[in-house]
C-alpha cells in the first residue's frame, strides 16, 4: 500500500468507515439528547454506537467488501433514518419549505417543467433511477484501470456526500412536492414510468428526504470526480446526470430550493471527504 494510502486511515480506521462510524454515532447523540419519544430509543442508541465494530472489520478487508459494504450499508441508514426520524423530529417543516420554495422561484420553476413530452418524462424517470449506481459504474471503471486510490475516493465522497444529506433531513424534514401538493395535470411517461415510480416510491422508507436535494447532490459529485479523474467517462455519465438532476423537479420529487441547498452541501462534502489521491495522472478526454 502507498504511503498517501496509508495517510488515508485515520489510527488504522478507512476514511470511508470511519464516515460511517460519524454518521452513526451523529444519530447516537440526537437519540440520546431529544429521541425520548422514539420507540426502542435505547436499542437504537446501542446499534449506531456499535457500528464502530463492522467498520474497524471492514477497514482491513479487500478493497471489494469495503465496496459491497457501502453499497448495502447506505440504503439501510437511509431506511432506519425512516423508522426514527419521524418521532426524532417530529415536527416537520413542510409548509416552510414551500413558502421558502416560493420564494426563490420555485413555482416559476414548476410552471415552466409543466406538461413535459411523455418521452421526456420517461426519459427523466430512467436516469432518475440510476442515482445510486452513477457512482459505481465510475468506480468499477477506475478499478479496471488500476487506480484503486481513485476509486476509493469516489466511494468516499458518494458515501460522505449521502450520509451528509441524510443529517440534512433531519434539520430539515419536508415531504417532497408530488406528496405536498395538488397538481392538476398528472404525469404520463410511456412503457416503464409508472413502474419505476411506483418502485421507488415502494422502496422509500424515508417520507421526509426533500432538503437538500441529495439527488443533485451526489451526481454533482459523481460528476466532479469523473472530471477529475477520468473525462472519458463523461461521456457516459452527463447524458444520464442531466436528465436526472431535471427529473428532480420535473417529476415532482424535490422542491427548487432543494437544488440550491444541494449546492453549498455539495461544497461541504469536498470539504469533508475529498483528498489528495495517490494515482497516476488524470486521464484527458
Amino acid at each position: 500500500m502507498s504511503v498517501a494510502a496509508d495517510q488515508a486511515r485515520i489510527r488504522g480506521l478507512g476514511r470511508l468507515e470511519a464516515t460511517y462510524i460519524w454518521y452513526a454515532w451523529t444519530i447516537a447523540i440526537l437519540l440520546a439528547i431529544c429521541g425520548a419519544e422514539v420507540p426502542g430509543r435505547w436499542a437504537w442508541f446501542a446499534a449506531h454506537l456499535a457500528v464502530v465494530v463492522p467498520a474497524v472489520l471492514l477497514s482491513r478487508a479487500h478493497l471489494a467488501w469495503r465496496f459491497l459494504a457501502a453499497c448495502i450499508l447506505t440504503p439501510t441508514a437511509f431506511s432506519t433514518l425512516g423508522v426514527i426520524l419521524p418521532d426524532l423530529v417530529p415536527e416537520a417543516v413542510h409548509w416552510g419549505i414551500a413558502r421558502l420554495d416560493e420564494q426563490v422561484g420555485g413555482g416559476v420553476v414548476r410552471a415552466a417543467v409543466v406538461g413535459v413530452s411523455p418521452l421526456l418524462v420517461e426519459v427523466s424517470q430512467v436516469a432518475y433511477a440510476t442515482f445510486y449506481f452513477l457512482p459505481i459504474v465510475l468506480g468499477v471503471a477506475l478499478l479496471l484501470q488500476r487506480r484503486r486510490d481513485a476509486a476509493l475516493q469516489v466511494a468516499e465522497l458518494a458515501v460522505g456526500g449521502l450520509l451528509l444529506s441524510y443529517l440534512g433531513y433531519l434539520v430539515f424534514p419536508a415531504l417532497p412536492p408530488y406528496r405536498f401538493l395538488d397538481y392538476a395535470e398528472p404525469l404520463a411517461g410511456l412503457a416503464t414510468f409508472e413502474f419505476l415510480h411506483g418502485l421507488l416510491y415502494d422502496l422509500e422508507a424515508l417520507r421526509e428526504d426533500c432538503m437538500p436535494s441529495g439527488h443533485t447532490m451526489v451526481t454533482l459529485l459523481v460528476v466532479f470526480s469523473a472530471w477529475r479523474f477520468d473525462k472519458r467517462q463523461l461521456l457516459w455519465l452527463l447524458p444520464l446526470a442531466l436528465p436526472l438532476v431535471f427529473a428532480t423537479i420535473a417529476l415532482r420529487y424535490h422542491w427548487w430550493v432543494d437544488l440550491v441547498a444541494a449546492l453549498p452541501f455539495a461544497a461541504l462534502a469536498l470539504l469533508l471527504f475529498s483528498r489528495q489521491v495517490d494515482d497516476p495522472t488524470p486521464v484527458q478526454a
